[in-house]
């Protein structure tokens, strides 16, 4: 009874160890080889190092714009208080050079007057928007060639006008293209039925 009050055990007072139990060696260390450490550093600098190179140093790759992205940001670009034959030649230049690349017109060797029955004739442009390129275009040639002054509110419509037309061009372009690429598309899943 005194030993169940002091706390102790009277069946483990002499224990003996049972057949299938060992004895405890002791702690053996695991031992990791030094190359390995040197191998973990190495991992650890080459993560960081990329790391730091995809967010501080690599640049990423440039936007390719379309041309008619370009053009509306060079347009948009022009200095309206510069003077008015060299506001006009930047205007007239970079709008014909869209006509050149998007609808296929011989546009920046041509008069306004061999330009304009071109223009007219392409299915994506209008009569109201070939009228508009048409008063524009004449600003241009009178600004260039007989050196007229053109107010700083005429440029700047001018400006805007022949973006919006050009916009609207575009979008025309864009829709047609995109109609087309439906029709194929279409006359390509009737082609697999037919197949089937």
């Amino acid at each position: 009874m005194s030993n169940l009050l002091s706390g102790g055990n009277p069946e483990c007072e002499n224990p003996s160890p049972p057949d299938d139990l060992r004895d405890i060696d002791g702690y053996f260390p695991i031992e990791v080889p030094d190359w390995l450490w040197w191998l973990l550093g190495i991992i650890i600098l080459a993560a960081l190092g990329y790391w730091i190179y995809i967010r501080f140093i690599k640049k990423p790759p440039p936007i390719e714009l379309t041309k008619y992205q370009k053009v509306v940001r060079d347009l948009a670009a022009l200095d309206t208080n510069q003077n008015s034959k060299d506001y006009y030649l930047a205007l007239s230049e970079i709008s014909r050079d869209y006509f050149e690349a998007e609808l296929k017109v011989h546009a920046l060797d041509r008069t306004v007057d061999e330009l304009m029955p071109a223009l007219r004739a392409h299915e994506l442009v209008h009569t109201s928007q070939s009228l508009l390129i048409k008063d524009i275009l004449e600003r241009a040639d009178l600004a260039k060639f007989a050196k007229a002054e053109v107010s700083l509110e005429e440029k700047k419509r001018d400006q805007a006008a022949i973006i919006s037309v050009i916009t609207e061009i575009n979008t025309a372009k864009e829709i047609k293209e995109a109609a087309e690429r439906a029709k194929l598309e279409a006359l390509s899943v009737e082609a697999k039925e037919d197949e089937e």
